[in-house]
C-alpha cells in the first residue's frame, strides 16, 4: 500500500512538474520595470503675460511614451503638490500662470509601461505681465428686426494666453467710440447681443480685449448698423385676384440697401421665387420659370437687406392667381 502510495505521488509530482514547465516556456514575460532616461537641457523659451513655453531634449528610448511638465511656485517642485501635465512632444506651452509669482518647472520621461524617470533640473521664471493685448480682428454684425430689434457683434477671439474679457462699446457717431463712458458691456465670450437698440438708428460699435492684469488693447475697428423698419406690403394682399404675372409692391424702407422678394405656395414653403432687388426698387413683376396656376392661391414676403443679410421681413401678403 505504501508503495503504491509513493508511485501515485510521484507521478502526480511529474505531472504538475510538465504542466509548470509548459506555462513556463510560453507565458514567461518579462516585465518591464526600467524607466526611461532622464529629460535633459530644460529651457524656458519664452515666459510673460502669464504663459510660459519650456522646451528641452527628446528622450532616446525605444518605449518612450511621452512626458510629463511639473511646475509650481517656489524655488524647487514636489511631485506630490505640482500641476502636471503630460505631452507626447519634446515642447509645452502653460497658460494661466499668475502674473506676480516665480514658478518652478521640471520634467520627467514616461514609457509604455508607465515606468517614470527622475526630475531633469528645474528652471525657474515669473510670467510678468507685459505688453498689452492686440486689438480684436474680423469684428462684424447683424442688425435684424425679425423677432425683436438686436444687433449681434462679433469678432475673431485673441489668442493671448491671458485674455479675460472684451469691452464693448457703441456710440451713435465715430467719434464717440473714444469715449469711455460709452463702454456698454463686458464679455468673455467673442460675442455680443444688443438689445437695447431703437429701430432706425445707426449705431457704431468698437472692441477691446482686456488682459487679466487689466491691460486694455487698441480699439478694434469700428462697425455700424441700424435695425430697420419691417417692410410693409400694398398689394397685392388679403387673398386679391391677380394674373398670371402679379405685379408685387412694398413701402421703401429707410436705410435698406437691398430687398429680397420671394413666392411660396403655402404659408410655411413651397418656394418658387426668390430674387433680390435694389433699395431704390419697390415694386417688380413676377418672373419666375414656375408658371402661375389659375385658381391657386400663393403667398409672399419682402425683407429689406441694410448690410449682407436680411434686417427686416414683412408680414405675409396673399393673392389667388386668376387667368385673364
Amino acid at each position: 500500500m505504501n508503495a503504491r502510495f509513493l508511485s501515485l505521488c510521484c507521478a502526480l509530482l511529474a505531472g504538475a512538474l510538465v504542466v509548470s514547465g509548459c506555462g513556463s516556456s510560453t507565458g514567461n514575460t518579462k516585465v518591464d520595470l526600467t524607466p526611461p532616461p532622464v529629460p535633459t537641457d530644460l529651457l524656458i523659451r519664452q515666459i510673460g503675460n502669464g504663459s510660459v513655453t519650456l522646451e528641452w531634449a527628446p528622450v532616446s528610448d525605444p518605449g518612450l511614451r511621452g512626458y510629463h511638465v511639473y511646475w509650481q511656485g517656489g524655488a524647487t517642485v514636489d511631485t506630490l503638490k505640482a500641476n502636471r501635465r503630460f505631452t507626447a512632444a519634446n515642447t509645452l506651452t502653460i497658460s494661466d500662470l499668475d502674473y506676480e509669482t516665480t514658478y518652478s518647472f521640471a520634467v520627467s520621461s514616461i514609457d509604455q509601461s508607465n515606468n517614470e524617470s527622475a526630475l531633469s533640473v528645474s528652471r525657474s521664471g515669473t510670467p510678468y505681465n507685459t505688453t498689452p493685448p492686440l486689438p480684436p480682428e474680423g469684428v462684424d454684425l447683424v442688425a435684424e428686426n425679425i423677432d425683436f430689434p438686436r444687433i449681434t457683434l462679433y469678432w475673431i477671439e485673441n489668442t493671448e494666453p491671458d485674455i479675460a474679457r472684451y469691452d464693448i462699446y457703441r456710440a451713435l457717431s465715430v467719434s464717440g467710440l473714444s469715449d469711455s463712458t460709452n463702454r456698454v458691456a463686458k464679455v468673455t465670450q467673442n460675442n455680443f447681443i444688443d438689445t437695447g437698440v431703437q429701430v432706425g438708428t445707426i449705431y457704431y460699435y468698437r472692441v477691446k480685449a482686456v488682459d487679466k492684469g487689466g491691460r486694455e488693447s487698441p480699439p478694434s475697428a469700428f462697425v455700424s448698423d441700424a435695425v430697420l423698419q419691417k417692410v410693409t406690403l400694398l398689394s397685392p394682399i388679403n387673398f386679391t385676384y391677380v394674373g398670371l404675372n402679379p405685379i408685387l409692391t412694398w413701402e421703401a424702407v429707410a436705410g435698406a440697401r437691398k430687398y429680397n422678394v420671394v413666392i411660396t405656395t403655402s404659408r410655411i414653403g413651397g418656394e418658387i421665387w426668390n430674387v433680390e432687388v435694389d433699395g431704390a426698387t419697390t415694386k417688380i413683376a413676377y418672373s419666375g420659370n414656375t408658371k402661375l396656376i389659375s385658381g391657386n392661391t400663393y403667398w409672399w414676403k419682402v425683407g429689406a437687406i441694410s448690410n449682407r443679410e436680411i434686417n427686416s421681413v414683412s408680414d405675409t401678403g396673399s393673392f389667388v392667381v386668376q387667368s385673364q
